[in-house]
């Protein structure tokens, strides 16, 4: 695992640090994080139905 995340949005730097710290810290990275996470999810769970 990654010691430091880079997050760029509009390629451009908004966040480097650890990810915990980015998850307290930053909104943005929060939420492409949770959106990414529920993804993985989402794809779990069909694959489970099949």
């Amino acid at each position: 695992m990654a010691d430091k995340v880079l997050f760029l949005k509009a390629g451009k730097v908004v966040g480097f640090a650890p990810h915990q710290v980015l998850m307290q810290t930053n909104a943005a990275y929060a939420e492409m994080y949770r959106m990414q996470a529920e993804g993985y999810v989402k794809g779990l769970s069909q694959s489970e139905t099949e």
